[in-house]
């Protein structure tokens, strides 16, 4: 793979990350749009698309057992997280840990690298089985009295599916089953939703998983960099396919690289795109939660502009405040 086709691949995946992960497809302009095609058009022309190739009773079955991951709680990306983590840990320590210690790169980055690893994996485990704050019956009064009704976005009413009245900023999943207290999002990687008593669990999985990922990118290489100059890769002349003889140059080196530990750089990449994806993500939920506005809500506020009306967060204890009301939160 050469060095431009490479770099158009990390550019285009690298959008799409950041389109499908911090972008409403509700929003307006350019980006919310691109969003919209991911979320919106593509679904329904592939609808369209299996309707003429198997059928309507074709396509519901089809329907049936392909979103049933997206529909029903199930581990499934769980699992995929577990495969991506432990075996990009696992690539790191068969490739990457011989070469160290170097001149680069220390001896005990080995350990902080692996306990920075063991505290993310201890913040997937805290986000994924904290309770999101399911409301029933028994805590019913107790989440009618945390928040007011604003009577803009929150009017008191029933939940339909539930049958109790629904609490303000509460929100009733429909892959959950539950309504949840200031429902943020249902989040697939910890099969779960996003709600007040684990939103703070939340926050620290993918800061933890940004701050991993750029250590890991940034050791990753130096890595290489000890590698090119422990074996004077800069003066040797490589051969390329046609036999034709070539000066070593970044370029080539690290067309080399990609050949000699295919694994490694891959992983040293995909932790630096990941690790800027994830620290983009939680700056944005930690603005958010600042303001003391979950993504619900947000979406929410854009309608109401998009109509021309405005709406004062009646929520918004002023930052600290706010931050401090993540950290406090407890299920009850």
């Amino acid at each position: 793979m050469g060095f431009w086709m490479l770099l158009i691949y990390l550019v285009i995946t690298f959008s799409i990350l950041f389109i499908l992960l911090c972008i409403s497809p509700h929003g307006s302009g350019p980006i919310a749009a691109t969003s919209r095609v991911f979320f919106v058009h593509i679904p329904n022309w592939s609808y369209s698309l299996t309707i003429k190739l198997l059928g309507v009773e074709g396509t519901a079955r089809f329907k049936y057992y392909a979103m049933y991951i997206f529909t029903e709680p199930n581990p499934f990306f769980q699992m995929v997280y577990l495969a991506l983590s432990i075996g990009g840990y696992t690539i790191y320590y068969i490739y990457g840990f011989p070469y160290i210690p170097n001149p680069y790169v220390q001896e005990f980055h080995i350990y902080i690298g692996s306990f920075l690893y063991f505290i993310a994996l201890l913040t997937f485990i805290s986000a994924s089985i904290v309770s999101p704050c399911i409301i029933d019956k028994q805590n019913l009064k107790y989440h009618l009295e945390l928040f007011p009704y604003d009577n803009i976005l929150y009017k008191p009413s029933d939940c339909s599916a539930c049958k109790i009245q629904k609490p303000a900023r509460s929100k009733h999943c429909s892959i959950c089953k539950f309504c949840i207290g200031k429902q943020d999002h249902h989040c697939i990687w910890i099969n779960q939703c996003v709600g007040y008593s684990n939103y703070k669990y939340f926050l620290a999985f993918i800061l933890s998983h940004s701050l991993i990922c750029f250590y890991a990118g940034q050791v990753g290489i130096m890595i290489l960099i000890y590698i090119i100059q422990n074996d004077k890769l800069l003066s040797v002349v490589f051969i390329d396919k046609l036999g034709n003889e070539v000066k070593g140059s970044w370029i080539v080196i690290f067309q080399y690289m990609l050949q000699r530990l295919p694994s490694f750089v891959f992983v040293i990449i995909l932790c630096l795109i990941m690790g800027l994806t994830l620290g983009g993500f939680f700056v944005y939920h930690l603005f958010m939660a600042g303001q003391n506005v979950t993504s619900n809500e947000r979406i929410k506020m854009m309608k109401l502009e998009d109509n021309g009306k405005n709406r004062v967060n009646v929520y918004n204890l002023g930052f600290w405040k706010n931050i401090n009301e993540v950290l406090d939160a407890v299920e009850f």
